[in-house]
């Protein structure tokens, strides 16, 4: 699989599109360390066959180019790396881009701010080796904003329930997806478009204004993958509307995350500041209530890029880890039980408390 981001770094509001993101109690980063955070998250979840990054820096962040691109060859130290410091927009750099691809998939990326969040990377490597099982069909993969993917997945046409992932027909072009080449060809190499694009979902100049959302088959996981920077209160209506930050928040660099030295804190009622405060028998995440947790999930779900960045370790006294795993499943499922319009088949429920449960097995449901 090649990996593919296509991405401006840049403080600037858009004039069209999602205004500025409700963080909630939770402190701002500024873009560029979130881009930074994001390719750490992502440069070792998969054996790149290719890497392929071109961005662009707005004037505040210029000065800091060659401190990117050191940061970009380190994490993706021996791979076959292809930088840029300009970004596809036009239909003709989409078109020479083809000649690079040397895979069947891509992880397609136009954006700065989505963090792979899980604890390992063998769930992940499996759906991508099933969707290679679809190479002769346009298809797709969604890897993040997975609430309202779960939310949605059983209202696609043919939806069908996999061993390792859902299916259904969409005509989903976000920038955040896994896509196959043949997806990449009719999206950019097929119709003829004058406008400037540097994303499929640009806007309402997109690829669905100039006829070229394509219909074909889109996977989910039963798991998430990665999370925006900035949670989903700018979901849209017509998606279910907001997932706000007491479902599904936003999140945070860790401190000490660049230095090595990131300290957890695991199962306290209070929180200690300069501290990752990880209680899933909390009610509340501290994007909400300072008194909140930084993470509702397990020791066993650490994200697994942060582990070599982990300096210190303190835990609580006589944990109940059958209370702590119930607390975590009690947040994921609340990350997908937002709205009555969208129910979840049982099935599907089974499929993702089971995606939950890889490492404790003695507690999987039968299906």
């Amino acid at each position: 699989m090649i990996f593919f981001c296509n991405t401006k770094i840049t403080e600037e509001i858009p004039r069209r599109g999602p205004q500025p993101y409700d963080r909630g109690l939770l402190k701002s980063s500024n873009k560029l360390d979130v881009f930074k955070y994001s390719i750490a998250s992502l440069s070792k979840i998969y054996q790149w066959k290719r890497v392929i990054i071109y961005y662009e820096l707005d004037n505040l962040y210029k000065p800091r180019q060659k401190e990117l691109e050191d940061f970009i060859r380190d994490e993706f130290k021996g791979h076959d790396l292809v930088l840029r410091n300009r970004r596809n927009s036009l239909q003709k750099d989409w078109e020479d881009m083809y000649e690079l691809l040397n895979d069947e998939l891509i992880w397609f990326y136009c954006n700065h701010d989505h963090i792979f969040m899980d604890s390992e990377y063998s769930y992940f490597r499996q759906v991508v080796e099933d969707m290679r099982l679809y190479n002769d069909e346009l298809c797709s993969l969604g890897f993040s904003h997975w609430p309202e993917t779960i939310r949605n997945a059983s209202k696609l046409k043919d939806f069908k329930l996999e061993d390792s992932h859902f299916s259904g027909e969409s005509l989903c072009y976000d920038s955040i997806q896994v896509i196959n080449k043949k997806l990449y060809h009719a999206w950019w190499c097929t119709k003829r478009f004058p406008h400037p694009l540097p994303r499929p979902d640009w806007f309402e100049n997109g690829l669905e204004y100039w006829g070229l959302a394509i219909s074909h088959k889109m996977l989910g996981p039963y798991r998430e993958f990665c999370r925006h920077f900035d949670g989903y209160g700018h979901i849209l209506l017509y998606v279910g509307g907001a997932i706000l930050n007491d479902a599904c928040p936003a999140i945070g660099i860790p401190n000490g995350f660049f230095e090595n030295d990131i300290k957890i804190r695991y199962g306290y009622e209070d929180n200690k500041s300069g501290w990752v405060n990880i209680n899933p028998k909390k009610k509340l995440w501290t994007a909400l209530s300072e008194t909140g947790a930084d993470y509702r999930f397990t020791l066993s779900d650490i994200p697994a890029f942060w582990e070599k960045r982990i300096s210190e370790w303190d835990l609580a006294q006589n944990i109940d880890e059958m209370d702590m795993l119930n607390g975590k499943l009690e947040a994921v499922l609340g990350m997908i039980y937002t709205s009555q319009a969208y129910p979840i088949p049982i099935d599907l429920y089974n499929k993702i408390v089971n995606a939950q449960l890889l490492k404790h097995p003695e507690f999987i449901i039968d299906e």
